[in-house]
């Protein structure tokens, strides 16, 4: 039985198909397209955009590779070539929460089910004002989070809770 939706930005888009479309046409604008023009492709007000480190950045634009300098001049090179390189980072997460009663088993339980997508935007700061857009990398996460609430233990605090309640009634009937 559904319940209730776990979100981020999912106001933002249609739906999921709405979101990973806009990705998709995002990644064919590369390298001739703005930061302010990426953002309206995109749909992404400013404030809801997050500035990444970067570790981020270089891990995005060389996946796989882990970089080892044999002297300070190619350290200094690849810091330099780095350092023009802005990366930002915006979710989208829109997951139902269903509810199920499993008699059988004495329990309720609350299931989220679906993906998490976040979505790279790797900006090239040296190319223009606003700079350009070198690379749109998505990542999506596979979430399955459970809730489980035994029935007895329910039963076991609600008759805790009364029995404590009408003790204290007792108590104070006989005047102590």
């Amino acid at each position: 039985m559904p319940m209730s939706r776990k979100q981020v930005n999912a106001d933002l888009y249609k739906n999921e198909e709405d979101f990973l479309d806009r990705a998709e046409k995002l990644k064919k604008q590369t390298s001739v397209v703005s930061k302010e023009d990426a953002l309206k492709i995109l749909g992404v007000p400013k404030n809801r955009l997050q500035q990444e480190l970067p570790a981020a950045t270089i891990a995005l634009k060389n996946p796989g590779a882990s970089f080892q300098p044999y002297q300070w001049s190619e350290m200094d090179r690849f810091g330099v070539e780095m350092k023009r390189y802005s990366t930002y980072s915006t979710a989208f997460r829109d997951l139902p929460k269903t509810f199920k009663l499993a008699l059988h088993k004495l329990h309720v339980q609350v299931d989220v089910n679906g993906f998490d997508h976040k979505l790279f935007l790797v900006f090239d700061d040296s190319c223009g004002v606003d700079g350009c857009l070198d690379g749109v990398y998505l990542a999506a996460v596979p979430v399955h989070e459970r809730d489980k609430i035994y029935i007895w233990d329910l039963f076991s605090n609600f008759a805790q809770n009364a029995a404590s309640q009408g003790g204290k009634e007792a108590v104070s009937a006989l005047g102590f």
